[in-house]
């Protein structure tokens, strides 16, 4: 069972077997979530595990390593490709495809959001999805908002269990 609602509708209007990233990995459980429900061709999983000012954890550097080891552990048996830098940083070079769609899940701020949407827009195809978890958090919504008013059609969907709310674009193909 997919747990986020934005990746159901990828499934859905997708299919499986599709080129994929996922931004903000962390521990890897929503990581191990697409991999087995999605079974993406290739799947970028895109984290820097650095601390970003607004995540107070006591220990972080001890946080951050064991989160990238679990992620790790969960899921490199499916080979994905690992990217441990932010995503607005990515090169063509480290994704040289067009991607079906990108799941948005890393820092919470508006400045980072508005980053990693825009380089978003630079790797998706044409027909692809872009979404991402947490629209119910203050900075997310804000963004959205405002990127709705530029044109953007956002969609939003209430995850299972408490588990937030999830937001989809649907890039111009279907437009």
């Amino acid at each position: 069972m997919i747990k986020r609602k934005s990746l159901e509708i990828v499934k859905v209007l997708k299919g499986e077997g599709l080129l994929g990233a996922e931004v903000g990995v962390f521990a890897g459980h929503n990581a191990i979530n697409i991999i087995q429900n999605l079974k993406p061709k290739t799947l970028y999983l895109v984290d820097p595990y650095v601390a970003y000012n607004e995540y107070a954890v006591v220990d972080v550097e001890m946080s951050l390593e064991f989160a990238k080891q679990n992620a790790y552990n969960l899921t490199h048996t499916y080979n994905p490709r690992y990217i441990y830098k932010k995503f607005h940083e990515v090169t063509e070079e480290e994704i040289p495809e067009k991607l079906d769609f990108i799941y948005i899940d890393g820092c919470h701020t508006y400045e980072m959001l508005e980053k990693d949407f825009n380089k978003a827009l630079q790797f998706i195809k044409d027909d692809g999805i872009i979404c991402g978890h947490d629209a119910n958090i203050e900075e997310v919504r804000k963004f959205l908002e405002e990127v709705t008013l530029k044109g953007c059609k956002i969609n939003f969907a209430e995850n299972l269990h408490g588990e937030g709310r999830d937001w989809f674009y649907l890039v111009k193909g279907y437009l």
